[in-house]
């Protein structure tokens, strides 16, 4: 399948975050392998769904400087996974989800992906940012390991907890900066047991 572009300026993310945050779990094209407590929708870009939503794509400045789309030839589970190339100079870009008032935000959550890489220069890695009234108020990402090099395909998981009991949206998925080409899969949040 040939890969296709795929961006979107900020404020128009955040305003089809709210389409996404809408969606019900039958609407959901899952990978075999998806834990029934899974928060992302469409984890391993199996839906027949128009590029890659719900996932949105953020782009430091350049839209085009990354090239973002389905890939059905390489998959870690299922048919297809999502492939991110950098074609011009620009310092990272990310592929997220956006969640709306999580059922209980001090919680502990686990952002698990499957990743696979090709001449990646800089780091992929995991990320959240979390945040209260629109506005954001904290993120995190320390925890996350970090990948560069050619690799196959290697899971990264982080355990997040909301900085604070009046968070009301988090935003998960991954960052990649550098060169190279990134595939993601089978990607996880799943509340973690109390």
């Amino acid at each position: 399948m040939m890969i296709k572009r795929v961006y979107f300026s900020a404020m128009i993310t955040a305003a089809m975050g709210a389409v996404v945050m809408g969606c019900s779990r039958s609407e959901v094209n899952r990978y075999a392998g998806s834990p029934p407590d899974n928060m992302f929708v469409n984890p391993g870009f199996e839906s027949d769904a128009v590029d890659i939503l719900p996932w949105f794509v953020n782009i430091h400045a350049d839209p085009e400087a990354f090239e973002f789309g389905v890939d059905s030839k390489v998959a870690f589970e299922g048919k297809n996974s999502l492939r991110i190339q950098r074609k011009r100079e620009q310092p990272f870009a990310n592929v997220v989800q956006y969640f709306r008032r999580p059922q209980d935000v001090r919680r502990q959550f686990r952002l698990s992906v499957w990743l696979r890489g090709e001449d990646v220069v800089g780091e992929v890695r995991l990320h959240a940012v979390f945040s209260e009234m629109g506005g954001s108020i904290g993120s995190d990402h320390s925890e996350s390991p970090r990948l560069s090099g050619t690799f196959g395909w290697t899971r990264l998981d982080m355990d997040i907890v909301p900085p604070s009991p009046r968070v009301d949206a988090i935003q998960a998925g991954v960052t990649v900066s550098g060169d190279g080409t990134l595939w993601i899969d089978a990607a996880e949040l799943v509340p973690l047991t109390a």
